[in-house]
């Protein structure tokens, strides 16, 4: 028998990536957002639920399992917005959500970003110390799962930045594709030193995939690649990938430590470790272009 899963945020890059590349066979998708309607192909779901989360609601079904991805997410123009703007979707809309429906396991998405940096590795156990108010409201959502799903029910996933086909041009990597491929300035303004590291969608889809499959697993999970790179080398590599003339040139002078997110711990309990590195990712996100050129 298919499981049930509902996917939050389901318009979104992640959802999308999710509904398309989850076993079909496995899973009967139901599928959420704020919109009015699913435009897309709707034989990837079962259904669809058009809610705004920051209401309080109620779905006509339980589920087996809760993907929560449905989130205000604007990290770099936190002076554009107030607090309270993220808290109503990101902790008051997970408690909504939460809410809404039984369910046997609910998987909440928070971010790798949250932890104290230090310079070290950072594990599970690390130091929290939220900065920006998008960090601040996901670690409040965590709480918010804490305090109202009993533990042996609920998944907390903190992964890197996680990149794919089809991602907003606000993000990263297809806008150092797009800079390149047009024959612009890429213009780093993070420090000039900052590394990240990138999880590739595919390698989420697959992590769920084990999450599911596996029988009472629960907890706080990191998931990232075991690779990082600067943010200029990664401007360069781009540039390189698009044979283009563009010049990379970094406008911060400050200098920063570097934390590697480690997820040992996934490794471990249900058996996952990244696929894709990061020349894998650009490579990928290369041929996507060139497809729909």
């Amino acid at each position: 028998m298919k499981k049930t899963i509902l996917i939050t945020g389901a318009r979104g890059f992640l959802g999308r990536s999710l509904i398309e590349g989850m076993d079909k066979t496995r899973y009967e998708i139901y599928a959420l957002d704020f919109f009015p309607e699913e435009d897309e192909d709707s034989s990837h779901i079962a259904d669809y639920f058009s809610r705004d989360i920051c209401r309080s609601f109620q779905l006509p079904r339980d589920f087996d399992a809760v993907i929560h991805l449905a989130a205000f997410n604007r990290t770099n123009i936190d002076s554009d917005y107030d607090y309270e703007q993220f808290h109503r979707v990101n902790v008051a809309g997970t408690e909504n959500v939460v809410q809404s429906c039984n369910f046997r396991q609910f998987i909440f998405f928070s971010s790798a970003n949250i932890y104290d940096k230090r310079g070290l590795p950072i594990d599970e156990h690390s130091p929290i110390k939220p900065h920006s108010f998008y960090e601040r409201s996901k670690y409040e959502g965590e709480m918010v799962c804490q305090e109202l799903i009993p533990p042996e029910k609920l998944v907390i996933l903190r992964p890197v930045n996680i990149t794919g086909i089809k991602q907003s041009m606000n993000a990263i990597v297809p806008f150092f594709f797009r800079q390149g491929m047009a024959q612009q300035t890429l213009e780093v303004f993070v420090p000039q030193n900052r590394r990240i590291q990138l999880l590739s969608a595919h390698d989420l889809v697959r992590a769920l995939d084990m999450i599911l499959s596996q029988s009472g697993l629960a907890g706080i999970f990191n998931l990232a690649g075991s690779d990082n790179i600067s943010v200029k080398e990664l401007g360069e590599k781009v540039v390189a990938l698009c044979r283009s003339q563009s010049k990379v040139i970094c406008t911060n002078s400050d200098m920063e430590d570097f934390s590697p997110i480690t997820a040992d711990k996934a490794k471990k309990y249900f058996l996952w470790q990244a696929e894709d590195n990061i020349s894998a990712i650009l490579e990928d996100y290369l041929r996507y272009l060139i497809s729909i050129s």
